[in-house]
């Protein structure tokens, strides 16, 4: 006899159903089954995003430009480099500022530094407040040297700068939680924009006016050694009427004494306007917006993240959808086999359960 029961005649064999294609009908019933969830989970995770959006803390932005101008001499300083180098004498330019470098210098450790070591004082809200920055934003890492570079980097993201490349114009903003600390810090900037200014200038007019006297006086001597040489010259042929190499000669000694007076001149004009620079305290950049009055509140960007929670809960709950919608059609499959999984498992357990309670001295199952 075989091992395995003899399956009940007229019981036929179960055949699994062949998978059919997924069309539009069945997608567009799964959202219609599911529709009360697919509605309410967007909108729960839009009213999730608008609430944590208007929890976090509002900053407000003040604005500032500045555009660098010529000093006053930089076409004259060319026009002398220029003729100068005809002649074989270098005369430094002091060098053209670049916008970028002072959009760069905006957000650099240097100022951010002397920003983090400044104490501001201000009125917000009805309430008075005074610090620096460290004690505004309650930075507090344990010793100076970290809460100083904590406060830097945090000032790092307040700040911006940029650069238009077309104008040249820089531009600045500062963001922070209240508009009277946004606008001191801003006009700080242009505060420290101005001391580099002038202190590089100054520094750059003190070097320049060190070499060009150095050259100066040696054009000086070359000259005076070109009209002694002149001198002598004429002095030894005083009748060159009927000599052309004679005359070829002074006029040479002519040429040259002509050509060192105007690199004289240039270096002396270049001397006197570099001792001009070394000592002017005018400011060389003209300020187009400052960031007084210029405050106003950052938009959260409340609506954005509304779609954007609003387009993630669509997706959850579509998704969810269809995940129920896939285990409830796995049951449905899977029916035949569970209930004969429930047949067997009776037909096995039967005899068992009815002997616990036969043998319980009440008559019921322990």
């Amino acid at each position: 006899m075989s091992q395995a029961e003899p399956r009940a005649q007229g019981a036929p064999a179960a055949v699994p159903a062949a998978p059919r294609e997924v069309t539009l009908l069945d997608l567009a019933s799964v959202v219609l089954r599911y529709r009360r969830s697919i509605v309410l989970v967007p909108l729960l995770f839009m009213a999730v995003g608008v609430f944590l959006t208007m929890q976090s803390p509002r900053t407000y932005r003040a604005d500032g430009a500045f555009v660098l101008q010529d000093a006053g001499n930089g076409g004259a300083r060319a026009r002398v480099s220029g003729l100068a180098a005809q002649f074989g004498v270098s005369v430094p330019s002091g060098g053209g500022d670049v916008p970028q470098l002072y959009a760069d210098l905006l957000v650099s450790r240097r100022f951010l530094t002397q920003l983090a070591e400044t104490r501001y004082t201000f009125t917000a809200g009805g309430k008075r407040y005074s610090g620096t920055p460290a004690q505004l934003f309650a930075v507090d890492a344990g010793n100076p040297q970290t809460t100083r570079r904590k406060t830097v980097e945090l000032l790092r993201g307040m700040v911006n700068a940029e650069v238009n490349p077309m104008t040249g114009v820089v531009g600045f903003a500062v963001s922070t939680p209240w508009p009277a600390l946004s606008e001191q810090v801003g006009k700080q900037l242009l505060d420290l924009v101005a001391q580099f200014n002038l202190s590089t200038r100054q520094s750059q007019a003190a070097a320049e006016r060190r070499f060009t006297e150095g050259r100066l006086n040696e054009a000086a001597r070359e000259l005076r050694a070109a009209e002694n040489a002149l001198e002598g010259f004429l002095e030894s042929n005083r009748r060159m009427d009927n000599a052309p190499q004679l005359m070829l000669r002074r006029e040479r000694l002519q040429r040259d004494i002509a050509q060192r007076q105007a690199v004289y001149a240039m270096l002396s004009q270049s001397y006197e306007q570099a001792r001009i620079d070394e000592v002017r305290d005018t400011p060389v950049f003209t300020v187009i917006e400052g960031p007084a009055g210029s405050a106003r509140p950052e938009p959260r960007g409340t609506v954005t993240r509304a779609l954007l929670m609003l387009l993630l809960g669509l997706m959850v709950a579509v998704g969810i959808a269809f995940w129920r919608e896939m285990l409830r059609t796995a049951r449905e499959r899977q029916a035949p086999e569970l209930n004969e999984f429930l047949r067997l498992r009776d037909e096995s357990l039967g005899p068992l359960a009815r002997r616990r309670r036969d043998a319980a001295p009440d008559g019921r199952a322990g």
